[in-house]
């Protein structure tokens, strides 16, 4: 079940069950902590996109991502 709220701007030091959300559906190692490599995978995701590339899940960011 999708624990991503589409309100919330996820970036670092954040932590629990959204960000492991984000990091199954970019494909990353498992765990909680939105970390240095959730920031590369979320620009990579952005730029791919035609998003703005910031490197934070922002609401856009997680819709494309509920889409993919």
């Amino acid at each position: 079940r999708m624990s991503l709220v589409s309100t919330v701007t996820y970036k670092k030091p954040m932590r629990g069950p959204a960000v492991q959300e984000i990091r199954r559906r970019l494909g990353l190692q498992s765990g909680f902590v939105y970390d240095d490599s959730v920031v590369l995978a979320v620009s990579d995701f952005q730029q791919a996109h035609n998003l703005p590339v910031t490197g934070e899940a922002d609401p856009a960011t997680i819709a494309l991502m509920r889409a993919s």
